[in-house]
């Protein structure tokens, strides 16, 4: 199906893999460690070749982790950070302990004590070697994460060279993964430039937003490249197609509405030249209906999906069938689908 549709205006965060699992990354400090976000870590393609893990192993780990009772905290002292109570079950160090004395112990022998998890299978030499491999990549995620913590001021060009050496640590630059891994180094770059005349130190939160900012704002572009384009609705891209589908066209969600905040002083003292999203909306809509040549198509949600009432399309929907009523005696201009695919 490559070239026959693409999907525009998608930032790094939304197409790159390895850009999002890098934010979170640099996210750790702030999160419990859960098991679910290790683990949505290292499925990451990047990730997982650079520890040499496959997807059947990455599998297989995850039953041992939860069967050594691994839940979220790296250790008590994390218990104690989130949850205001210093204890070691359920922490990663408690369940790393069971799962590798499982390992250790013998089959069939005897407890002295009983076995708080006797879900813990009893490991062989080959699944010790991916335990291994698991072990190296928590060490790496940990000792990044307590330089997080640490809260850590130093200037600009210093956290280059300290994302630098994270992304080389986590992620594979091998040929498979080359352009995501380029895309890090790219930002870094960005960030190094618009920041070499300055020494000041500056914290991971900031340095961090920095980074947010740029993956969001920059991203593929895609449109027009294929036969079918699938973008976001802006203004000034009445573009002459074909065919043109407006989707999830409903009440409430269009026009969008502009949001009036406490500190927006504009809203005071409105200008002419203000703003003002609802028109906008209105206009790029009339834009997108003079530029379809054989079919414009939109599409709402009709009826609610839980008590089956009907529901309103967008206000320009309905002045747009209302025009058409008055024009065109045709009874078929909207066409209800069925709810369920199974109706």
């Amino acid at each position: 199906l490559r070239g026959l549709y693409t999907i525009s205006d998608r930032n790094y965060l939304s197409c790159n893999k390895t850009v999002d699992s890098f934010m979170n990354i640099l996210q750790q400090s702030r999160s419990r460690l859960t098991l679910d976000e290790v683990i949505t870590l290292l499925e990451t393609p990047a990730v997982s070749a650079k520890f040499k893990l496959s997807e059947a192993e990455i599998g297989r780990l995850a039953g041992y982790l939860r069967s050594g009772g691994v839940r979220w905290g790296e250790n008590k002292a994390d218990h104690a950070r989130f949850a205001q109570v210093a204890f070691d079950e359920y922490s990663w160090e408690s369940g790393l302990d069971n799962i590798l004395f499982g390992f250790a112990r013998r089959r069939g022998e005897a407890l002295n004590q009983v076995d708080p998890f006797p879900g813990v299978e009893l490991l062989s030499g080959g699944e010790i070697t991916v335990v291994d491999k698991f072990i190296r990549f928590y060490q790496v995620l940990t000792a990044w994460r307590r330089f997080f913590i640490s809260n850590p001021l130093l200037s600009v060009g210093g956290w280059i060279v300290e994302l630098r050496q994270l992304s080389n640590e986590f992620f594979a630059s091998t040929r498979d993964y080359a352009l995501q891994f380029m895309t890090l180094q790219n930002a870094f770059a960005a960030l190094a430039a618009d920041a070499e005349l300055t020494a000041t130190r500056v914290s991971a939160d900031l340095m961090r937003s920095a980074l947010q900012e740029y993956f969001e704002q920059s991203g593929e572009n895609g449109f027009l490249r294929g036969r079918i384009t699938f973008s976001t609705f802006f203004p000034q891209r009445g573009i002459p197609h074909g065919v043109i589908a407006m989707l999830g066209m409903n009440e409430g969600d269009f026009p969008r509405q502009d949001q009036h905040y406490n500190f927006n002083f504009m809203q005071l003292a409105p200008e002419a030249w203000d703003r003002i999203r609802v028109l906008e909306d209105r206009y790029a809509f009339l834009e997108m209906f003079l530029a379809a040549r054989k079919s414009f198509i939109v599409t709402y949600q009709g009826r609610n999906a839980t008590t089956n009432e009907k529901k309103n399309p967008s206000v320009v929907i309905q002045e747009l069938l209302d025009a058409m009523k008055k024009c065109f005696p045709a009874d078929n201009l909207v066409i209800q689908h069925h709810l369920q695919p199974f109706a």
